[in-house]
Parts: C-alpha cells; structure tokens; sequence
C-alpha cells in the first residue's frame, strides 16, 4: 500500500484514493476560492468514502521547530478554524455529488450514491487543550446540519493526531 505524507502526517491507502489537488478539473476552478479536503479515500469493504482534512502540520516531529501546534486558547483561533474547516467540508462534498465542474471525474471509482461519506479533521493541537475540539465538532456539526442532511454524510470528526493514529487504521 502506498503511504502519503501530507501537511507532515503520513496516511497509508490502498489503491482507493483521491486527491483534488492533483486533480485537473479541481485546479480549474481552484482559483475561484474553491476548497478542498487533503484526502478521499473509499474503504469499499464497508461502502464509506472517507474525506480527510489535516491542519496545522509541517512535520509532526517534536524537535522540529516548523511543527505548529494550534493554540485554541483564543475564541477567535476557534472561530477561524472552524470557519476554514466548514468551508473545505462544504465544498468537498459538492464536488463529490456535483459534476458541472466536472469534478467528479477526480473521485475513485465505486463511489456511487448509496456509499456513506465521513469527514474527518485532524488537528495539530497543543495536548491540554483536547477538549476544545469537542466543542469545534458540536459547533461544525450544528454549521454544516443542512449540507449533512442534502448530502447524507454519516458523521464529522475533529480529532487530535495522537487519537486519530489510535482510531483511524490509514492514519500511520
């Protein structure tokens, strides 16, 4: 399996896997402020398309001094963040389901419209402020409730790096 390293956090997928960026019909209309999530990855054994956000890494590396751990200590860190995530889930999962911009065409095949869909949003966070991202995660949800219901994505996670390794199996 071939193993990615994005934004400093290495992911390990098998063949199943996407990412906008790399994608011609995603660089077309990127210019236009269009979002995107780092990752989509489909699990076909279990019919779930996952779409994986990481934020706040340049190397997840202790001793580096670039590792960038988000302080959200400040309600306006928070409501950035959470403004940013939103957006890339928003936009992600409209190119997923809508091709007049021929984004479709950047997806793995066997995604179909009976596949579920999870977002996940890993983030680089400073350890004692953990549970700040249960706070983000209610808020996101409450944010992206109708696009949830248009789009029949199962669930949203904001998670931490240290967690995500121990709960999500691509995440090395």
């Amino acid at each position: 399996m071939p193993i990615f390293t994005e934004n400093g956090v290495s992911v390990n997928f098998d063949t199943n896997y996407f990412q906008f960026e790399k994608c011609y019909e995603y660089r077309k209309i990127s210019g236009h402020r269009v979002k995107e999530m780092d990752f989509g990855w489909l699990d076909k054994d279990n019919e779930t398309l996952w779409l994986i956000e990481l934020k706040g890494y340049i190397n997840p590396d202790p001793t580096n001094r670039t590792f960038q751990e988000t302080d959200l200590s400040q309600q306006n860190i928070i409501e950035a963040k959470i403004d940013e995530l939103l957006l890339k889930s928003i936009h992600s999962v409209c190119m997923l389901d809508n091709n007049r911009s021929k984004t479709k065409n950047c997806i793995v095949s066997g995604f179909n419209s009976t596949s579920k869909i999870k977002l996940v949003h890993i983030l680089n966070i400073k350890h004692e402020q953990i549970d700040y991202l249960n706070v983000m995660k209610d808020r996101l949800e409450r944010e992206f409730e109708a696009y949830k219901a248009i789009f029949n994505v199962k669930s949203i996670l904001i998670i931490d790096y240290e967690t995500a390794k121990t709960v999500l199996n691509f995440i090395v």
